[in-house]
């Protein structure tokens, strides 16, 4: 223990030390020796000269009363030290002073103690030494052990990641593409993380190794994961507070660079924007998050059967060099060229590098390894020039060494395929076809006949409301404590009426209840507060309208409360009932389709049905009885987009029309369920002024009921 807790310094001055007390104690022994023996000649050669002393040795002691004088003491030059070199003195009552033999261990002996005396007060000295050092090292040991359980169990900010296995060594952890390039840019940035050992790791043919030799790391177990951490798909940064979380590739790599030291923060670009749009909007975060990392498998997986065929270079990286020969997205660009602003770089985003070089990086690493420097020169330049400009900037080549994968060999002979001329922005003009465009041109009224044709019954009912006292809330559970505007007030109480009145009449105590998209939290916060027995989880994924929704839930200081910031495809709780209050456009279906996978009941009133879209996870349409009848899903965006049409007069022509749509798009959202075993009913929020997307959609399993 002393070994471990003093330095080699301090060890070689404590034998030094040591060593100087032996030799002295060693000196002292000898020198004592050679005196006696000098003493020792000496009075032989005086008792030899000097034959009597009177007083002596007439022993006036034994008759006369006597006061010694001085006690025993040694003696070199009288006759009385001959036999043991000790005397002492005596003055006699008549005869005066005298000298007399006298017992007294020698000097031989006196130092033989010394020694052992002296080593244990050594030995004492030294075991004092080591239990206070012992006792240091236990407070540090067991102040880093209560620091790592700090930071899991008790819930500080942590970045948690999921791995497959780490290595005996500790130095290598089995993961995949997606893990690896967050452990890469969490090595970049210097921050720990809590590494989570999952066998359920979703992306398994991927699977590569990352060294983690120069990374600060804690592991835990799957089932070691606090709440609402557990609750998502990893990666996922957990804030201080307990109950707040941000869970997805890019969402919880920009919730670390905001909590760290700030000067990261360059990383998020303009107005700390980057890579803040989900995936299913954004095709930028799509391909960041989800294209080029699966266009990876084409060489991880590759496996050459004939070198004579040629290997086709994956799209995805065709379409990041068309995107990088096109001109530069610069915000303000006007003002600042009038600055004589003139870029002299080409990063993936914007003038200045952002999170996105650094998670499309390790991609285009990989692309290197496999294709070499010559063919990217040839078939991708662009590509290898940003590629070495990023490295350059970040200085970061080592790192992305400690990416371990498989080279495999390539066939000599190459293809780029071809792709659109564009950027990868979804804002670029060129992606925009005004001809294709067929829902502004389309009869409606032919699709809605079509529609009807099909064998589809949904009517609508009506909903039996019981209003809530809102002047008996606090303020912070009341809509105007999230920043309602007063012209909106009314409206939206009614709205959060409807959905808390159907929510009420469905959940019972114990049951977790999630609000989808639930901004501010208006809708899951006054259910919290109404029913403390549930346990209420607010899933957003934009962050300044979950910021609100945390400050009134610390007013509140609300318990059955949690806070998940990320896109619903990260979301994967256990949970009884989902809410979910004018989701946007696909946000309606994929909170429909996470009610149906957890067998969960589900109130869900939608808005902006033109926002519909196919993407990774949802086709449209929705339900099998529409496909089957081979309803196009052309005609089913025309039905979308018609079912936006609708305003505050009823009467209007266009408003029926709309309200025809709503009904056809929201009944395929209803036999989707259906068809899966939900009883299912369509009714109208009350009073139907209260909103035009007013339709509200109620589900109930059959396990349920």
């Amino acid at each position: 223990m002393v070994l471990e807790s003093c330095s080699v310094k301090r060890l070689l001055y404590m034998i030094l030390f040591i060593g100087g007390i032996t030799i002295l104690i060693f000196l002292k022994i000898t020198s004592s020796n050679v005196l006696t023996g000098l003493n020792a000649t000496v009075i032989t050669e005086i008792a030899e000269s000097i034959k009597d002393h009177k007083n002596s040795s007439n022993r006036c002691w034994l008759r006369e009363e006597n006061t010694i004088i001085k006690e025993c003491h040694s003696c070199i030059n009288r006759p009385e030290c001959i036999n043991t070199s000790f005397v002492e003195t005596i003055e006699c009552k008549f005869s005066g002073l005298a000298y007399r033999n006298c017992n007294k261990p020698t000097s031989q002996e006196k130092l033989f103690w010394l020694f052992p005396c002296s080593q244990l007060l050594l030995a004492a000295m030294s075991l004092c030494v080591i239990q206070h050092k012992k006792k240091q090292f236990y407070k540090k040991f067991m102040k880093r052990i209560q620091n790592q359980l700090d930071s899991v169990l008790k819930i500080m900010s942590s970045l948690f990641i999921n791995i497959i296995d780490l290595d005996d060594a500790n130095e290598h952890v089995t993961c995949s593409l997606q893990t690896a390039i967050v452990l890469f840019a969490c090595q970049y940035l210097k921050t720990p993380v809590v590494l989570v050992i999952s066998k359920n790791t979703e992306d398994r043919h991927n699977v590569l190794k990352f060294s983690v030799s120069y990374l600060s790391y804690t592991v835990i177990l799957e089932n070691d994961l606090p709440r609402p951490a557990s609750d998502c798909l990893l990666p996922v940064f957990q804030s201080d507070s307990g109950y707040y979380c941000t869970a997805g590739f890019c969402s919880s790599l920009r919730m670390l660079i905001k909590s760290i030291d700030k000067k990261w923060i360059w990383l998020l670009g303009f107005r700390q924007g980057c890579l803040s749009a989900c995936a299913e909007v954004s095709t930028w975060t799509k391909y960041c998050e989800v294209q080029l990392q699966a266009s990876m498998n084409i060489f991880l997986n590759y496996k050459m059967t004939n070198d004579n065929i040629p290997f086709e270079i994956p799209i995805q990286l065709a379409r990041f060099e068309c995107h990088l020969s096109q001109p530069l997205r610069i915000h303000n660009i006007n003002k600042r060229l009038n600055n004589s602003f003139h870029p002299t770089q080409r990063f993936a985003d914007e003038e200045n590098p952002t999170l996105s070089d650094i998670l499309i990086l390790p991609n285009i690493y990989i692309t290197h390894e496999f294709l070499g420097e010559n063919t990217m020169n040839t078939f991708l330049p662009l590509t290898l020039k940003w590629y070495k400009s990023v490295l350059e900037h970040f200085d970061c080549k080592f790192i992305l060494e400690c990416l371990i994968f498989d080279r495999v060999q390539l066939p000599n002979n190459f293809i780029l395929p071809e792709v659109p001329i564009q950027s990868l922005y979804k804002c670029d003009l060129r992606r925009y076809n005004p001809k294709a465009k067929i829902y502004v041109k389309q009869n409606v009224q032919d699709i809605i006949q079509v529609f009807d044709t099909i064998n589809i019954n949904m009517e609508l009912s009506s909903n039996n409301l019981h209003p809530i006292n809102w002047d008996e809330l606090p303020y912070e559970v009341h809509p105007s404590g999230g920043n309602i505007p007063d012209k909106r007030l009314m409206r939206k109480t009614q709205q959060l009426e409807n959905l808390i009145h159907a929510t009420l009449q469905i959940a019972k105590d114990g049951d977790t209840v999630v609000d989808f998209c639930c901004g501010s939290g208006h809708l899951g916060i006054v259910i919290a507060y109404l029913v403390p027995g549930l346990t209420v989880i607010l899933v957003d994924n934009k962050e300044e309208s979950l910021r609100r929704a945390k400050q009134r839930i610390e007013k509140l200081n609300l318990k059955n409360v949690m806070i998940v910031h990320s896109n619903l495809d990260y979301f994967k709780a256990n949970f009884q009932l989902g809410l979910c209050l004018h989701g946007c456009g696909v946000a309606t279906d994929l909170v429909l389709e996470k009610c149906l996978l957890q067998c969960a009941a589900f109130i869900i009133c939608p808005c902006c049905y033109g926002g519909v879209q196919d993407n990774h996870i949802l086709k449209y349409p929705r339900s099998q009885a529409l496909r089957q009848a081979n309803f196009s899903f052309e005609d089913y965006l025309v039905l979308c987009h018609c079912a936006d049409q609708t305003h505050f007069n009823p009467n209007c022509t266009k408003t029926q029309q709309g309200y025809t749509c709503m009904a056809a798009v929201d009944t395929d959202r209803a036999t989707r369920a259906i068809e899966v075993g939900y009883s299912v009913k369509l009714t109208k929020l009350d009073p139907p002024t209260c909103t035009p997307k007013n339709n509200m959609i109620i589900g109930i399993p059959s396990l349920m009921k």
